[in-house]
């Protein structure tokens, strides 16, 4: 189980990455189509891959979006999934730990079965989880909206962009 607040970062830095994969391939196809020699089949397909982009940023906004409801009961089917894999990994650690022959091994594997028991209790308080829940479900929604805007406005830039390119040409 992880820690709510690293857990919350690790998705923001996802949604992150997400914007950047949707805006570098657009913001660099717009550019192509600016050049002195206008070129339309790539003004065109900067509109297709822009196009696209909107598309899949607004499934992942739908995504997102879907009832608080149904997102929480998801999140915690998750928790509760990874708390039965929390309970394994502590019966395996146990289990290395009594064939431990070194001193600095056992003590290796005391340190994760401690961290390990902190994720499980930290599982098992609702409250904690109810509000790291929420806050992560927060965080995809805003990242979702953000991707859709960004996404929008790329497809606004790469159609005037092909416009402009297909009135230079006739």
């Amino acid at each position: 189980m992880r820690h709510p607040v690293r857990h919350h970062l690790r998705r923001a830095a996802a949604a992150t990455a997400l914007m950047a994969a949707v805006l570098v391939p657009l913001t660099a196809a717009p550019a192509s189509a600016d050049e002195t020699t206008c070129d339309a089949e790539v003004a065109s397909a900067a509109v297709t891959s822009a196009e696209q982009a909107v598309n899949d940023a607004r499934a992942a906004f739908r995504a997102a979006n879907r009832p608080l409801g149904r997102l929480v009961a998801a999140k915690r089917h998750e928790a509760r999934a990874e708390l039965a894999q929390s309970k394994a990994a502590l019966r395996a650690l146990a289990k290395e730990a009594r064939a431990a022959s070194t001193r600095d091994g056992l003590e290796a594997l005391r340190a994760e079965a401690r961290a390990e028991r902190r994720d499980v209790a930290e599982a098992r308080s609702l409250l904690t989880f109810k509000r790291a829940t929420l806050a992560a479900i927060k965080a995809d929604r805003a990242a979702a909206r953000a991707a859709l805007a960004a996404a929008k406005a790329q497809l606004a830039a790469a159609r005037s962009a092909a416009g402009s390119c297909g009135s230079d040409a006739s």
